[in-house]
């Protein structure tokens, strides 16, 4: 059993990152890792050299958004049996990808893509499950005050799947981008990430392309991971500049819906 996993990193802390590949020493699977830096000044490179496994990829120069960028690393995966997208401040559990995978391979039938059970770093939930975005719920997530009016709450609840129970196994439509797991056949029939988006939406993109192609979307909570987890398009105006643009792209592709 190999996986090739993808991390694309630009800021993220750096003592956050160690932990990342620290965590990946404790899987007990055959890994190889890309490393794709897109930071300004190139600091990711000395921690990623502690580790034999783990390959690192200048692209400062060229920064051509997250999902490109993960394109990029995982090129190189063609002798694989599964492909993990991973961010650089996700903290796998010790095992953890062993649990997973074998969750999967209990029912492999027509599963194209899998996630598992993640919490921010005090131990509360990360409820990341999603139903197809809506506009109302969108903007209700970056404006709180829209949660006053009962028809943006209704849309935001809907979106993200309010009673969803994360205890249990389940089909689902959409993953967060911060920890997918694909067999590397899925991957690569769906040509990975859609690279016109540059941050933002590529993830939601990526699950309706597997859904498309008749794949079914797994969660197992069997599988843990921390995630050090921050909105960075509600914390600057150019970050939610490019979220407004992504979010612009991915309707027009797959259809615009306004509200639950």
């Amino acid at each position: 059993m190999k996986i090739g996993i993808s991390i694309v990193v630009y800021s993220t802390d750096e003592t956050t990152f160690q932990s990342c590949l620290q965590s990946l020493t404790l899987q007990n699977l055959a890994l190889i890792v890309s490393v794709v830096d897109h930071s300004p000044n190139g600091k990711y490179k000395s921690s990623c050299s502690n580790y034999n496994f783990v390959t690192y990829y200048d692209r400062r120069k060229h920064n051509l958004g997250y999902g490109f960028g993960n394109n990029f690393g995982t090129k190189h995966f063609t002798d694989v049996d599964f492909i993990m997208i991973m961010n650089p401040d996700l903290i796998l559990e010790a095992n953890t990808l062993n649990d997973i995978i074998n969750c999967f391979q209990t029912k492999p039938t027509n599963v194209g893509l899998f996630t598992g059970r993640i919490f921010y770093p005090n131990g509360e939930e990360q409820k990341l499950i999603k139903n197809y975005p809506n506009v109302f719920g969108l903007m209700s997530r970056r404006f709180s005050f829209l949660d006053r009016i009962p028809m943006f709450l209704h849309a935001r609840q809907i979106y993200e799947a309010a009673n969803f129970d994360y205890e249990k196994e389940a089909s689902v439509e959409i993953i967060s981008g911060c920890w997918m797991i694909f067999p590397s056949h899925v991957w690569f029939e769906i040509n990975g990430f859609d690279p016109n988006y540059f941050l933002y939406f590529e993830d939601f993109d990526i699950c309706l392309k597997t859904l498309k192609k008749g794949y079914s979307i797994k969660y197992y909570p069997a599988g843990k991971a921390l995630h050090h987890y921050e909105r960075g398009s509600s914390k600057s105006f150019k970050l939610f500049l490019v979220f407004i643009g992504s979010m612009i792209k991915f309707f027009n592709k797959w259809g615009w819906k306004w509200k639950g």
